[in-house]
């Protein structure tokens, strides 16, 4: 979500929550309190609109007293103060409205109806930024939490390509072209030892089938399982099945077997086409 879009959320909620706080603070200062209806329509929408305004600021204090990196008691003194200048600062403002309406409006003693419950809109001002606190705080927590998860995708992604880079390296195909320089040029200088790099009656065969969305690779060639074993220790297949899990994961697979004299290896993974990449 872009910053344009999270700023139009964050308006839309903060217009939704101005309406309902509006409607509950008109319902009690009528019913519990005895206002005139008016009156405390008139009074609730401007204070619902400056407790949101107090409300939003918490998002500042919240910012620079972090959960987990600062001590406890300092993130609640600091809140705590908070809460009791604002809420101070909200029912001083509600009370200069009161006499506007009770002097402006020809709504009697709507004045010294506010002064008598004040001590109430004190509470109800305290436990509204507080509220505030707890919402941004989680919004800050939800947010790092999405980030924490952004790079561990990231580090995944890279750490993916990382290895598949050291497995190209390591089976790239230009071992075979140089091999056959080496025994080109040994030709010309050492024949005996260019002989022993071409083994007599040595033969491959290579073979493709697709099924559907999966292809098969099956890959023979003529070994001597009496030779000695401390040429085969299997790297290039080990790194052959690592760059495939790296690559499709569990939709890949490697088997290699050798019967008599013909060693076999068969590769199965997904078929990439053009429009698929």
């Amino acid at each position: 979500m872009d910053g344009s879009s999270t700023r139009k959320t964050g308006l839309a909620a903060l217009a939704i929550a101005a309406v309902l706080f509006a409607g509950i603070l008109a319902a009690l200062l009528a019913t519990h309190w005895g206002l005139d209806w008016r009156a405390a329509i008139a009074l609730a929408a401007p204070m619902s609109a400056l407790a949101q305004g107090i409300a939003w600021s918490a998002r500042y204090p919240c910012r620079t007293n972090p959960l987990g990196r600062r001590e406890p008691w300092r993130i609640a003194l600091t809140h705590i103060t908070a809460a009791l200048v604002l809420s101070y600062l909200w029912v001083g403002i509600g009370r200069i409205l009161a006499e506007w309406i009770d002097s402006g409006f020809g709504l009697p003693h709507t004045y010294k109806q506010f002064l008598a419950m004040q001590t109430h809109l004190y509470a109800v001002g305290f436990c509204y930024y507080l509220l505030g606190v707890a919402f941004h705080y989680m919004v800050f927590a939800q947010k790092a939490s999405q980030e924490a998860q952004e790079r561990a995708l990231e580090s995944v992604a890279r750490a993916r390509e990382a290895e598949l880079s050291a497995l190209k390296a390591q089976i790239n195909p230009h071992f075979l072209y140089n091999s056959l320089n080496s025994i080109s040029a040994l030709t010309s200088i050492d024949p005996t030892r260019a002989r022993e790099m071409c083994p007599e009656g040595g033969w491959i065969r290579l073979s493709a089938t697709r099924h559907a969305d999966r292809l098969s690779v099956s890959v023979e060639n003529s070994w001597d399982p009496e030779a000695g074993s401390s040429r085969r220790n299997g790297v290039g297949l080990k790194n052959v099945q690592r760059r495939l899990e790296a690559r499709y994961g569990n939709a890949a697979n490697l088997q290699a077997q050798a019967e008599d004299d013909v060693f076999r290896v068969r590769l199965v993974f997904p078929a990439e086409t053009e429009e698929r990449k």
